[in-house]
């Protein structure tokens, strides 16, 4: 059997076991009224003695089938539904702050993360099938056109749009790439590892340099290249005992802010060298940033908490979900992925 038909086999099966899970079940979020759904809204919400200061816990979708990947516009919140081994997947989007999901684009073959250019220009990543090749793709009201495909992009994701660029990792014979598509040029590897594997949203653009993050089994290693690089193999900057998953940008802009097993970890972005920032979680997964607050979804605890991104006591927002794929934050609020649904908590 081919690699990637192997792959797609793979992938396959987990699509079949996150469609028999069950749905989570979440903890009372609100007292004196109802979660909504689709633009509804709940007032007087408390969780656990936690203030949502607003009180609104709104349900935008609980028919998806594996949701993840949520992007924020200034106008809108999108997300993918991965779909699962008999219905393709699809590129959905609510109006802010809670609209009523609507599909931007239907049947897509194995999506895995989405990117906004500048100009408003969606992009997808995809693992393919039948006669589609995995790659990056255009979205084109409902046509996929494809900006990178082949061998070099046999199972990309943690697409990321960067000043008319496009970055991404992708699996290929050669291990983990960091991958470039400058908007008038092909797609080049601009960084390498031959081992290695990665979670979405595990690629920062800052100050002229791209940062990706990946984990070898106990192991994390920090990839960097310069952003206009036209091709190599980048470097190694760091390493971080135990691994590393999800990262963002620290406000300083000097640092990244990773997920590690039982905690969360400082890279300094010239040394490489990590330091604990939070300690004693559980199982951290998904993480979000905005201002100078970070968000995190803990998977043995099964919460989402809100601590500083200098460190210090932490908040717990939501708890009783089970999983939690993607996590997006603004302003306004907190965007999450449990199992099958998409929901919005008012701070």
């Amino acid at each position: 059997m081919g690699r990637r038909s192997l792959f797609l086999t793979v992938l396959g099966g987990l699509a079949i076991v996150a469609a028999c899970s069950d749905k989570p079940t979440r903890a009372p979020l609100v007292s004196g009224g109802s979660s909504g759904t689709g633009g509804g809204t709940s007032s007087g919400a408390s969780d656990g003695g936690i203030s949502l200061d607003g009180g609104q816990v709104i349900t935008l979708s609980d028919t998806q089938l594996a949701p993840s990947s949520l992007l924020l516009t200034g106008s809108h919140v999108f997300w993918i539904d991965k779909g699962n081994a008999t219905t393709l997947g699809s590129i959905q989007r609510a109006a802010l702050p809670s609209g009523a999901p609507e599909s931007v684009a239907k049947n897509v073959p194995g999506p895995t993360s989405i990117a906004i250019d500048a100009s408003g220009a969606l992009f997808v990543s995809i693992v393919g099938e039948d006669a589609t090749l995995p790659g990056i793709y255009r979205v084109q009201g409902s046509t996929l056109v494809a900006v990178s495909t082949g061998p070099e992009d046999e199972a990309p994701s943690s697409l990321v749009a960067e000043k008319g660029d496009l970055f991404w990792l992708s699996t290929s014979a050669g291990g983990v790439s960091l991958r470039r598509k400058p908007a008038a040029a092909g797609a080049v590897t601009i960084g390498q590892s031959v081992v290695g594997t990665y979670g979405e949203h595990a690629v920062v653009v800052s100050n002229g340099q791209v940062f990706a993050a990946l984990d070898a089994g106990g192991s994390g290693t920090i990839l960097r290249a310069a952003s206009n690089s036209t091709g190599g193999a980048g470097e190694v900057i760091g390493n971080v005992v135990g691994g590393i998953g999800q990262i963002v940008l620290a406000p300083d802009g000097a640092s990244l802010l990773g997920v590690t097993p039982g905690g969360i970890v400082r890279v300094d972005l010239t040394s490489g060298k990590a330091t604990p920032l939070v300690s004693g979680l559980g199982t951290p997964t998904v993480l979000a940033r905005d201002g100078n607050n970070l968000f995190f979804f803990d998977a043995k605890a099964g919460t989402v908490s809100r601590v500083s991104t200098a460190g210090g006591t932490q908040d717990r927002i939501l708890d009783g979900f089970t999983t939690v794929s993607s996590l997006a934050v603004n302003g306004t609020g907190a965007f999450l992925t449990p199992t099958k649904s998409v929901v919005f908590v008012r701070f």
